[in-house]
């Protein structure tokens, strides 16, 4: 798996939302799916559109929120 620095970036962001205990059981699935893939091999770009579309269907906590925002200051959405 080789990332850019701003990917890795995503990627560390991703690893403590997931650790955060506010986070709710569907938005630490969403997320642990999405490093997997990506760890996998997966396409970066794709796998975080892919999660983001799908959060737009649950409730977002706060660190959800956050984690979208700082996305957005590294990658803007037009990028995904």
């Amino acid at each position: 798996m080789r990332l850019t620095d701003p990917q890795n970036k995503i990627l560390k962001m991703m690893y403590d939302v997931i650790l955060d205990p506010s986070l709710t059981t569907m938005e630490r699935v969403l997320f642990v799916k999405t490093k997997n893939e990506i760890e996998f091999g997966r396409t970066f770009e794709t796998e975080v559109t892919a999660l983001l579309k799908e959060l737009n269907h649950i409730p977002n906590s706060k660190r959800t929120t956050h984690f979208r925002q700082e996305l957005s200051k590294v990658f803007p959405f037009s990028a995904f």
